[in-house]
């Protein structure tokens, strides 16, 4: 489903947002399952992704999103 359809089932059916919050908890603190599922979902947009970057004649270096703290000050300020 969509994040439509997912934002819609998370606000209206309860034990769907109890395993939500569940699996977020889970990857934040760092569970290896958890951990393994993401980086699968990550590995598959990455394909596709890169497809489109293809196509386009684009051309990127993938950074954690930690790679910006540094800059965010001044942006900011």
């Amino acid at each position: 489903p969509g994040c439509r359809a997912s934002k819609k089932r998370f606000d209206e059916d309860e034990a769907f947002k109890t395993r939500a919050r569940e699996s977020v908890t889970a990857l934040q603190s760092g569970e290896p399952s958890a951990r393994a599922a993401w980086q699968r979902i990550c590995a598959a947009s990455r394909k596709e992704f890169q497809a489109i970057y293809t196509r386009l004649g684009v051309t990127l270096q993938e950074r954690g999103e930690s790679f910006y703290n540094p800059m965010l000050r001044p942006v900011v300020e």
